[in-house]
C-alpha cells in the first residue's frame, strides 16, 4: 500500500514538473455573473440578487460584475466598499444602469469598465460610489457613463469607444495616473464643481483623438501634464448659461496633433474673460488657439514640425484676447517645406479690445536645410484692431542663419508692455525682418547678423549695429551709430534715419547701385538730424554693381546720403571696400571707372554741388580727359550731367 502511495506520489510530481516546464501558468479570465434583474431587494452583496444565486468575489481578478438592464429593473447599491475584476454593462433602450453606495468604493480589476446599448439609445449610466482602479485597463463606453463619487487609483486607463466619460460630483478626485482617450468620437467631460479637481494626474489624447472638455472652472491639478497627438482640447466652459472662458492652471502642454481651443469649438462671442496658466508649451503639430476673451500665460513656448499657434484674437467680444510667455521664452524651428506662420495674431472689429503676444523672455528661431521660405508671426488684416507684440523689458532674438534670404519675420507692430519700456537685441547670425510700425521706445541693439526694418521703430528707439552685423531695410528708424554695416534697402533701397554715425574702426556704409532705364540708381540714407562720419577710427564705403542692373556711364550721379537742413556731413571715409584709401582726395577708381566723391551735392537740387549731401559720381579717364578739355568751349551750351562731370573735371586737372 506504502508503495502505490509512492508511486502516485512520484506520478504527481512528474506531471507539475512537466507542466511547469512548460511554462507559466495560465490565470483563469474572469468570468461574469449577472445582476438579476428582479432581485428581492438593491444590496449588491446579496448572493440571491444574482443570476445562479452567487455574487461576484470580492478580488480583482474572479469575476466581472454584469448588468444587462430592462424596464423595471431593481437597481443595485453598494452596501460596503468592494472589489470586482470589471464591470460590463449592457443599457437598455428603455433602462440604464444607476449603482448607489455614495458612501462606499467600487474598486475595479484590469477588465475595466465595457458599457454597450441594447436596442438604441438610453439614458446615461451613473456609478454613485467612489471608483478606485488597480491594474492598467481599458474601458470601452458607448454610451454616456456618469462617475459621480471620488475617482481614484494611479493605473493606466484608456478610454476607446466613442462614448462620453463624464467626471462629476462635488469631492476632488484623487486618481493620480494617466487617462489617455483614445477614440475620435469618444468624449471625457470635466464637470466637477468649480475649483474641485477632476483629473488630478495626466491626461494624454492619442492617435485616434478624441475630444476633453471643461464644464467649470479649475478642473485639473496644477500639476497635471497634459499630451495630444490628435482630437481637440477644449477649455470653453460648455455648461448651460455659461458666460464663456473660465480659469485653469497646470503643468505641461505638449502637442503633436490636434487642436487646443481657449473658446470652445467655432465659438468666437464668448462675452466672458477666462485665465489659463501653465508650465513649459511644446507645439510640434496641432493648433493651438487662444480666443474667446481669454488670457494664457505659459512659461515657455517652443514650436516647430508645422505646429501652428493661431487665432489670438479675431473676434467681435470687447474682452481681451493674450498670449503671455514668460521668463522660458519663445523658441521657434522652421518646418521641412513651405512658407510657415507659427504665430497669428487676431484682429477685432472697430471699437474693440486690441489682443497681444506678450514677451517676457527671449525668442530664437532655428532655420531648416532646404527650406528658403521666411518664418513669420503673422498679422491678421481683416478687421481695424489689428494685433500686437509686447516686450515687457529688453528681449534677445536669437535668429540662426538657414536658406532663406530672410530667415524670421514679424508683421504685428512691437510695442512696450503697458508702463514697462520693451527694447530688442538681434543676436544670431541669421536675418530678422521687422515689418511692422513698431512702438517699443526702449533701444535697438544689432549685436549680430543681420536686421531688416520695412516697417518703422519708434524715433526715441536707438539703434546701435555692432562690428559684423548690418542694419537694413526701406523703413524708418531713430537714430543710428553704425559700428558695423548699415545696407539701405532690401535691393536698391532708401532707408531713414535720425542722426547718423558710422565708424568707430568698423563700421562702413554698404551701397548697392547700377543704371536702370537709362538711369542711376542707388541705396540712399535720408537723414533727419546730423551726420558723422568717423575719419579718425575709420569708417568704409562699400560699393556694389547690384545684379541686373546696366554698368555706370560718365556723369552719372549716385547720391548715398541726402543730409536735411543745412548742417554739413562731419568727417569723412577713410578706405573704399575695405582697402583703397580715400583719405588722400575725392577721386578714386572702381568698377575700371574714375570717380569722384563729394559730401557738397545737393540732392533735392539734382547737382553733384552747392548742398551738404554725400554722391559720387562717373568722371571721364586721364587719358581721355585731356582730349575733352580742348573741346569743352563746344560744350558749354549742353549743361547735362555727363558736360558737368567732364567741366568739373578739367578744372581740377594739374597744369
Amino acid at each position: 500500500m506504502q508503495s502505490l502511495k509512492s508511486l502516485d506520489t512520484i506520478s504527481r510530481r512528474l506531471a507539475l514538473g512537466t507542466a511547469l516546464a512548460a511554462g507559466p501558468l495560465a490565470l483563469a479570465a474572469p468570468t461574469t455573473i449577472t445582476w438579476d434583474n428582479s432581485a428581492g431587494s438593491t444590496d449588491f452583496e446579496v448572493g440571491t440578487n444574482w443570476v445562479g444565486g452567487s455574487k461576484p468575489a470580492d478580488d480583482l481578478t474572479t469575476n466581472i460584475a454584469g448588468f444587462n438592464t430592462a424596464a423595471g429593473m431593481t437597481q443595485p447599491s453598494l452596501t460596503t466598499s468592494r472589489s470586482i475584476a470589471g464591470l460590463n454593462i449592457v443599457n437598455n433602450s428603455t433602462q440604464s444602469l444607476t449603482l448607489g453606495g455614495s458612501d462606499y468604493t467600487l474598486t475595479v480589476g484590469a477588465s475595466g469598465i465595457t458599457q454597450t446599448l441594447s436596442g438604441g439609445t438610453s439614458s446615461p449610466s451613473t456609478i454613485a460610489p467612489n471608483v478606485t482602479v488597480s491594474g492598467a485597463q481599458t474601458w470601452s463606453i458607448r454610451n454616456t457613463l456618469n462617475l459621480n463619487g471620488v475617482f481614484g487609483g494611479s493605473s493606466a486607463v484608456t478610454l476607446t469607444a466613442p462614448g462620453y466619460l463624464s467626471l462629476n460630483g462635488e469631492s476632488s478626485n484623487t486618481y493620480s495616473g494617466t487617462i489617455t482617450l483614445n477614440s475620435a468620437n469618444g468624449r471625457l467631460y470635466l464637470n466637477k464643481s468649480a475649483g474641485v479637481t477632476a483629473l488630478a494626474g495626466d491626461l494624454a489624447l492619442g492617435a485616434s483623438g478624441g475630444t476633453v472638455t471643461w464644464y467649470t472652472d479649475d478642473q485639473i491639478a496644477d500639476t497635471s501634464n497634459i499630451t495630444m497627438a490628435a482630437g481637440s482640447l477644449n477649455f470653453y466652459k460648455a455648461a448651460t448659461g455659461s458666460t464663456g472662458i473660465g480659469a485653469e492652471t497646470f503643468n505641461n502642454l505638449a502637442m503633436s496633433g490636434g487642436t487646443v481651443y481657449s473658446d470652445g469649438a467655432g465659438n468666437l462671442t464668448g462675452t466672458g474673460s477666462g485665465l489659463i496658466q501653465n508650465d513649459a508649451t511644446t507645439v510640434t503639430g496641432g493648433t493651438l488657439r487662444v480666443s474667446g476673451g481669454t488670457e494664457w500665460r505659459m512659461a515657455s513656448l517652443a514650436i516647430s514640425g508645422g505646429g501652428v499657434v493661431n487665432r489670438i484674437g479675431t473676434s467681435y467680444a470687447g474682452t481681451e484676447r493674450k498670449l503671455t510667455i514668460g521668463s522660458g521664452g519663445l523658441a521657434i524651428t522652421n518646418q521641412a517645406a513651405g512658407a510657415y506662420a507659427p504665430i497669428t495674431l487676431g484682429s477685432s472689429v472697430a471699437g474693440k479690445a486690441t489682443n497681444k503676444l506678450v514677451l517676457q523672455g527671449d525668442v530664437s528661431f532655428t532655420g531648416y536645410a532646404g527650406n528658403a521660405n521666411t518664418t513669420t508671426i503673422a498679422a491678421d488684416t481683416a478687421n481695424p484692431i489689428r494685433g500686437t507684440v509686447e516686450l515687457n523689458g529688453s528681449r534677445t532674438f536669437t535668429i540662426a542663419d538657414g536658406d532663406a534670404a530672410v530667415d524670421f519675420r514679424i508683421d504685428p507692430a512691437i510695442n512696450d508692455n503697458g508702463a514697462t519700456v520693451g527694447g530688442l537685441v538681434k543676436a544670431g547670425p541669421g536675418t530678422l525682418e521687422l515689418a511692422g510700425a513698431n512702438g517699443y521706445t526702449g533701444a535697438t541693439a544689432v549685436s549680430a547678423g543681420k536686421l531688416v526694418v520695412n516697417g518703422s521703430l519708434a524715433a526715441g528707439s536707438a539703434v546701435t549695429v555692432a562690428s559684423g552685423a548690418t542694419l537694413g531695410g526701406f523703413g524708418t528708424v531713430g537714430s543710428v551709430q553704425v559700428a558695423g554695416s548699415l545696407a539701405p534697402g532690401n535691393s536698391i533701397g532708401t532707408i531713414s534715419t535720425g542722426d547718423l554715425g558710422i565708424g568707430n574702426g568698423s563700421g562702413a556704409l554698404d551701397v548697392e547701385l547700377g543704371r536702370s532705364g537709362g538711369n542711376p540708381v542707388s541705396d540712399l540714407v535720408a537723414v533727419t538730424g546730423t551726420v558723422g562720419i568717423d575719419p579718425d577710427l575709420g569708417s568704409d564705403l562699400k560699393l556694389t554693381l547690384y545684379s541686373g542692373l546696366d554698368n555706370p556711364e560718365v556723369g552719372d550721379i549716385f547720391y548715398l546720403i541726402s543730409n536735411d537742413g543745412s548742417d554739413a556731413i562731419a568727417g569723412e571715409f577713410t578706405t573704399l571696400n575695405g582697402t583703397l584709401d580715400l583719405s588722400g582726395g575725392s577721386t578714386f577708381s572702381w568698377n575700371s571707372q574714375d570717380w569722384q566723391i563729394t559730401y557738397q551735392a545737393n540732392y533735392d537740387g539734382s547737382s553733384f554741388t552747392g548742398g551738404n549731401d554725400l554722391a559720387i559720381q562717373v568722371v571721364p579717364e586721364p587719358a581721355a580727359l585731356a582730349l575733352l578739355c580742348l573741346g569743352a568751349v563746344g560744350l558749354l551750351r549742353r549743361r547735362g550731367p555727363a558736360v558737368q562731370a567732364i567741366l568739373g573735371s578739367c578744372r581740377s586737372r594739374p597744369a
